[in-house]
């Protein structure tokens, strides 16, 4: 028995959708919403290190249906105010 063949447009709707922005304040489509599991890879932490960082409030974040987002551009301002500068000597 054959399974039912996917429907071509499907997969055009839920594309198109993905580079929708979302709108104020940030603009930022959802392709670059990452998850904290990225998040983690991304800064070279625990999973547990990046939910502290949101518990604290220290880097910006998404609820997307509940579920925790991250722009990429949030990810990277959040290591640019971490930078420390050296020393002049």
């Amino acid at each position: 028995m054959q399974r039912p063949r996917a429907s071509i447009a499907q997969p055009l709707l839920i594309d198109n959708l993905i580079h929708l922005p979302i709108g104020p304040p940030s603009q930022t489509p959802a392709r670059d919403l990452l998850t904290p599991d990225e998040v983690a890879e991304l800064l070279r932490v625990s999973k547990t290190s990046v939910y502290r960082l949101v518990e604290r409030r220290a880097i910006r974040f998404y609820r997307v249906c509940g579920l925790l987002r991250f722009a990429r551009e949030d990810v990277h301002a959040y290591l640019g105010a971490g930078r420390v500068e050296p020393m002049g000597t």
